[in-house]
C-alpha cells in the first residue's frame, strides 16, 4: 500500500476516532508491520514532506 495512491484499505473513521487514535491504532500498526520490510524506499520518500511537517505541527500543539 503506497501512500501516494488514493485507494487502499480503510484504517479508521475521523467521525468516530481522533486522528491520533487512528494513526496509533492497531490497524495502522499492522499495516506498518506488514509493509515496512517490503517498501524500504518509503523511509526515504519525500513526496509528502511538506504535508508531514504540517501534520507534525498540528499534532504537537
Amino acid at each position: 500500500v503506497c501512500c501516494m495512491l488514493r485507494e487502499g484499505p480503510v484504517l479508521g473513521d475521523l467521525r468516530e476516532q481522533s486522528f491520533s487514535e487512528i494513526w496509533q491504532g492497531p490497524a495502522y500498526a499492522a499495516l506498518r508491520a506488514r509493509t515496512q520490510p517490503l517498501f524500504p524506499a518509503c523511509h526515504r520518500c519525500d513526496d509528502f514532506l511538506q504535508e508531514n511537517r504540517q501534520f507534525n505541527t498540528i499534532l504537537s500543539a
